[in-house]
């Protein structure tokens, strides 16, 4: 997979299907760096 480079102050936004069990609910973890940030925001839809 080729690398890409995120800019800071920009943004990107992600849609995802997730197929899972539906008694217990998916686990999201995002892996990664990105210069001069220190967190990434998960939320649910």
């Amino acid at each position: 997979m080729e690398k890409i480079i995120l800019e800071k102050e920009k943004y990107v936004s992600f849609e995802i299907l997730v197929l899972h069990n539906k008694n217990s609910p998916p686990s999201i973890i995002p892996v990664g760096k990105i210069a001069g940030i220190n967190d990434f925001v998960i939320t649910d839809l």
